[in-house]
């Protein structure tokens, strides 16, 4: 069994290894960014897939059609 102590002082992104596998040390405020991204990916794929929305290509040539 093996122990790693995390440096006291972490304030941005950093990486550590423990038996050779490599860590990723995010701040908090970053780690709940990355979260709502996420989500907010995860939600957009699903209504894509429903036919609720569109994509932003799709969307993209309607306003270039309705420009003409």
């Amino acid at each position: 069994m093996a122990t790693f102590t995390i440096p006291k002082k972490i304030d941005t992104i950093d990486t550590f290894q423990v038996k050779g596998e490599e860590f990723v040390v995010l701040k908090k405020e970053y780690l709940e960014e990355l979260l709502i991204l996420m989500k907010s990916f995860a939600v957009g794929e699903r209504l894509l897939r429903e036919k609720k929305t569109r994509s932003f290509t799709d969307f993209l040539k309607s306003v270039s059609r309705k420009n003409k």
